[in-house]
């Protein structure tokens, strides 16, 4: 398990997502108990710091930050797991039918959201970019 953990960790992009699936982490020859030891592997990379580290998408990055007790932690479960298109297209009164919230719980919801992490691997990203000087 260990030894698949850090293959996981290896394979996370600058960002902290798994751009790979996991089943080309796996040997082409792998048994099937190989691919359950290995969404146990992510599961474990998931649960470490930075929250939302391991994720395979935004949607999936933005859902692993939420904890119960965060305020609007039902209304962000929601949005961010049915309604991230209408938000990103800023289609409140949308979101507003479908969900039955009204327009101001949605923008606070909004703010909140504001707050989430979507590239929680680039703030331990180090770029070096050398400076220019002109002749």
């Amino acid at each position: 398990l260990r030894a698949m953990v850090e293959r996981v960790i290896y394979n996370l992009d600058s960002n902290g997502y798994l751009t790979t699936s996991l089943q080309d982490l796996l040997p082409p020859d792998a048994p099937p108990d190989q691919l359950t030891l290995a969404q146990k592997a992510l599961a474990i990379v998931q649960k470490l710091e930075p929250p939302g580290v391991g994720a395979r998408d935004l949607r999936e990055c933005l859902l692993l930050q939420l904890r119960p007790g965060m305020p609007y932690y039902e209304q962000l479960r929601t949005l961010i797991s049915s309604h991230l298109e209408d938000l990103r297209d800023n289609r409140l009164p949308a979101i507003q039918r479908k969900t039955g919230y009204s327009l101001e719980t949605i923008q606070e919801t909004l703010e909140e959201l504001r707050l989430l992490k979507p590239k929680p691997g680039a703030e331990f990203n180090s770029q070096f970019v050398p400076n220019v000087t002109p002749d």
